[in-house]
């Protein structure tokens, strides 16, 4: 149980959150503390093992364990910030992104860098993907709009994209196209077969886009922007969003796709929510921070951990409970219109308290 939160939901009142029927279902590895601001972290995609990169230039790999998380490899220190870092599918090798240009190649198996890819880009580097569509590719991109894609066999940069004049805030694959958002508001839409721009948001969507996650079997693209809208783009049509989900009072900095319609927004307002699809509907709460913002969030192999980074702090959040039930997973579009997508039992262990059941009763 967890309480707080007030202000943006009309007054000053108590919230109870239920994670779990008891101690045991809701126990979750201890926060990972750290002397600076963390910037980016990952899960490895089959073993117990999280990847955390920080302000400093500083990457840590952590065997985490309900008692005690245990530092397994530190990699050497950059001049600047670790962006962003990412598991690849195999788990053999942990990429990571650097704000002094650069980004590498690390061996789990050796501890060692393979490759080191100094001066990438003529920008600092805020971004990197690698997609299970295409393991040998890993796309970079920087805070002046230029986006790389890198052969992992040459170690060579194989095609670039220069798709807008801000940074690139976020990376995501689907099919044979590569998705980016940016700083200036453009949804960037590249073929990368053909090796050109495919297709471009317009230009009269003036909010940032921070987050992108894909829903329903790849046909609904979210976007998270700086006012707090979740923006949904139909597969084809990417010049304008054909829906919005409102009612986030701060910046969505991250989503994580849980099924087909179902997902968790990371918060500038420091809150992880649980939120459904069509019909579009806040679940509940999964956690909540204290003066801080919810900048990144990414799920555990095993469906069994939610991490999210809280300024020096990884912390750690059981929602195995979410995937206990078959109803989870119960995506087809038959259920839409229907109401919620979680059983019974799996609401009564998310928050109860009336303002949230109505945050989105407008929607």
């Amino acid at each position: 149980k967890r309480q707080g939160i007030n202000a943006e939901y009309g007054g000053d009142f108590p919230v109870e959150i239920y994670m779990a029927e008891n101690e045991e279902e809701d126990k979750a590895p201890p926060e990972i503390q750290g002397e600076v601001t963390f910037f980016s972290l990952d899960f490895h995609p089959s073993i117990d093992l999280v990847a955390c990169g920080n302000i400093s230039g500083e990457v840590s790999i952590y065997q985490y364990g309900l008692e005690e998380n245990q530092l397994s490899v530190a990699l050497e220190a950059h001049s600047e910030s670790c962006r962003a870092l990412q598991f690849s599918p195999s788990g053999t090798t942990l990429y990571t992104a650097y704000a002094d240009k650069s980004w590498q190649i690390f061996d789990i198996n050796t501890n060692q860098v393979n490759v080191l890819f100094e001066k990438a880009h003529d920008s600092p580097i805020n971004t990197l993907l690698c997609s299970e569509d295409f393991q040998t590719m890993i796309f970079t991109g920087d805070d002046e709009g230029t986006i790389k894609a890198w052969d992992s066999r040459s170690n060579k940069c194989v095609f670039s994209f220069d798709v807008c004049s801000e940074y690139i805030s976020d990376l995501a694959f689907q099919k044979h196209l590569l998705f980016s958002t940016s700083g200036d508001g453009f949804l960037s839409v590249m073929d990368v077969r053909k090796r050109k721009i495919f297709a471009q948001s317009d230009e009269d969507l003036e909010d940032e886009m921070l987050s992108l996650a894909f829903m329903k079997n790849g046909m609904k693209l979210l976007v998270g922007t700086q006012e707090g809208f979740i923006n949904i783009f139909t597969w084809d049509y990417w010049g304008l969003y054909d829906d919005r989900i409102s009612g986030h009072p701060m910046s969505v900095e991250t989503i994580l796709t849980l099924t087909d319609r179902i997902f968790c927004t990371g918060c500038s307002d420091g809150m992880i929510r649980l939120v459904q699809l069509h019909p579009n509907k806040l679940l509940g709460v999964v956690g909540e921070v204290e003066d801080g913002s919810i900048d990144d969030l990414c799920l555990s192999w095993d469906n069994t951990y939610l991490a999210s980074i809280m300024g020096n702090a990884i912390k750690f959040w059981n929602i195995k409970f979410l995937f206990d039930d078959e109803n989870l997973n119960e995506d087809s579009d038959e259920d839409e219109g229907q109401g919620s997508l979680i059983s019974k039992k799996q609401q009564e262990k998310l928050d109860k308290a009336e303002p949230f059941k109505n945050f989105f009763c407008d929607l």
